[in-house]
């Protein structure tokens, strides 16, 4: 969600946003996590359809008994599972702020170097390598 944001703001920063915005979009990192997201995100929509078919189940059931009888504390299994999936959750968590914190910091090394144009003079011909380089490696899906 935040590249396109960081790519907008980087291209109507000043005369060479559009290269400054390039550089982002094409940098190496920013790359690899547009890909790495793109093919977890496609990977995960099997695990949501069948973990939502086993929620069905454990709520068709429960709704064709006639009356719980439920115990007066959960079971240990019911709670080491929700343990696990708090600890899952934390985990994905702290792994998408750190993805975050990664696109805000390349995002501010560009956009730095386009306000004090300490190396506005690089970045046409960093643009160009970049995209270059591109044409040159095979496509990778």
């Amino acid at each position: 969600v935040v590249q396109p944001y960081h790519t907008y703001r980087l291209m109507t920063a000043g005369p060479t946003g559009f290269e400054t915005a390039c550089a982002y979009y094409l940098n190496k990192e920013i790359v690899d996590w547009r890909h790495f997201s793109i093919k977890f995100m496609l990977m995960s929509m099997p695990v949501y359809v069948i973990s939502s078919g086993f929620r069905f189940v454990v709520k068709f059931d429960r709704d064709m008994s006639t009356s719980p009888n439920l115990p007066e504390s959960p079971p240990l299994i019911a709670r080491v599972e929700g343990l696990i999936a708090c600890a899952a959750f934390m985990l994905i968590s702290f792994s998408l702020f750190h993805v975050h914190w990664r696109h805000g910091e390349i995002f501010r090394c560009m956009y730095d170097t386009l306000v004090t144009g300490s190396g506005v003079h690089n970045i046409v011909s960093q643009v160009d390598s970049m995209m270059s380089s591109r044409f040159r490696s095979p496509l990778d899906v």
